[in-house]
């Protein structure tokens, strides 16, 4: 990421090649080429610089033209996440217990909750598969003793 200083290098260059061509010197210049090259570093720029001025010695850039001998737009940060792995519905139905036995309990430590995990994970395995629909209260019931049994022990 560059800094103000980079645009004021940039410009000074090439003001220095281009003379009065080169029609950019306010503040509000330098904030506009630095909000559009602000994701690149200091040296890209000089270098887009250094190239452009030699390929186009006559008349300096647009902002644009500047843009795409650097490379074009910067990369914009990337936020994606992958797709969550397929659930099945004992292990959706057995995250949904679990977590209204939790909000019912006001909480856990540490310690409970990676137990209540590990049953979760452990009676989902017994009972995938199988048409049980007593099984998210025999899960809760576990999970409540499980979860009894460790905070209050």
């Amino acid at each position: 990421m560059i800094e103000a200083k980079t645009i004021g290098e940039l410009f000074g260059f090439m003001r220095a090649t281009y003379g009065h061509l080169w029609p950019h010197s306010s503040a509000e210049d330098a904030a506009v080429w630095l909000r559009k090259l602000g994701g690149y570093n200091a040296n890209e720029i000089m270098q887009a610089a250094d190239r452009i001025t030699k390929d186009h010695p006559k008349h300096p850039p647009t902002l644009g033209q500047f843009e795409a001998a650097v490379g074009g737009p910067p990369p914009q940060a990337n936020t994606y996440l992958p797709p969550p792995k397929p659930m099945s519905g004992t292990m959706a139905v057995a995250n949904r217990t679990m977590t209204l036995v939790l909000m019912g309990s006001g909480g856990v430590k540490k310690l409970t909750l990676r137990a209540m995990i590990d049953l979760k994970n452990a009676l989902v395995a017994d009972y995938e598969g199988k048409n049980d629909d007593k099984f998210p209260r025999k899960l809760a019931d576990e999970l409540t003793a499980l979860m009894e049994g460790y905070e209050n022990g």
